[in-house]
């Protein structure tokens, strides 16, 4: 049992106070991730103060047979998905920006450049289950297996999800610049 499963069985049993741990051990990542999908630091704090108060509630929930950083993103791809549809317009997402208050501005500097916007546009047209499945391979560095357990597919649909995701901010971006695709040679 890791350090994670034996500071959740304490908190089942009654100890509030190591809940303090988990919050500290994962914010950092759920907030990025909130921010990425809801484009404003306001709301993201709002969020990740949501999905740890659903995780406590549901704590009993929670197996220890999955992984607790997927149970918890899935808490969180469902929070900002409700977010999002309450707002019924998805704004643009930040995904390269290097204003994130807080956080390592080297790890974060991209210049602003043209294809940079085209980008941060382009992925910020696609659905929300297709910018997580793009955030958590590429920022995350989750494994397909992992992606899967978080959005409850199968490893092999997220893949295929991540490859018609790049496929498709490619055809974005050719699409803002103006540039006409022929189906038969579609961006691969």
């Amino acid at each position: 049992m890791d350090s994670v499963e034996k500071t959740i069985e304490e908190i089942k049993q009654g100890s509030l106070e190591e809940y303090r741990h988990i919050v500290q051990k994962y914010q950092h990542s759920v907030f990025k991730y909130c921010w990425h999908m809801l484009g404003s630091v306001e709301e993201a704090e709002d969020a990740v103060q949501e999905v740890f108060i659903k995780a406590y509630r549901k704590l009993d929930s929670y197996k220890a047979d999955t992984s607790f950083s997927s149970w918890l993103y899935k808490i969180a791809y469902n929070h900002c998905v409700d977010c999002l549809r309450k707002r019924k317009n998805f704004q643009f997402v930040p995904l390269l920006d290097n204003t994130i208050p807080g956080y390592d501005t080297t790890a974060y500097s991209v210049e602003k450049d043209e294809l940079t916007l085209l980008l941060l546009k382009a992925i910020s047209m696609l659905p929300p289950e297709d910018k997580t499945v793009l955030m958590l391979r590429v920022l995350e560095e989750k494994s397909y297996d992992e992606i899967a357990e978080i959005l409850g597919k199968r490893s092999c649909t997220v893949r295929k999800k991540y490859e018609r995701a790049k496929k498709r901010v490619k055809q974005n971006i050719y699409q803002m610049k103006g540039v006409v695709i022929n189906e038969e040679y579609a961006v691969n």
